[in-house]
């Protein structure tokens, strides 16, 4: 999946994408079938990651410091 995301109240820097593969976990429940867990595995984040709230640093954010 292939996310974008734009903040309008900035003037410059204001994107942050997101491409990740998303594993669900299933349950069937008796009012029918539920997602019990999400796996996200990221594969890149090109953008200014403080525009989304969720983003963690990742290796190379650490080593650049």
């Amino acid at each position: 999946m292939l996310i974008h995301r734009l903040d309008r109240s900035r003037e410059t820097d204001n994107t942050f994408d997101t491409l990740a593969h998303y594993t669900h976990t299933l349950a069937r429940m008796p009012q029918g079938w539920r997602i019990i867990r999400v796996r996200q595995a990221v594969a890149w984040n090109p953008g200014n990651p403080a525009i989304h709230t969720g983003a963690r640093p990742g290796p190379d954010a650490l080593a650049r410091g």
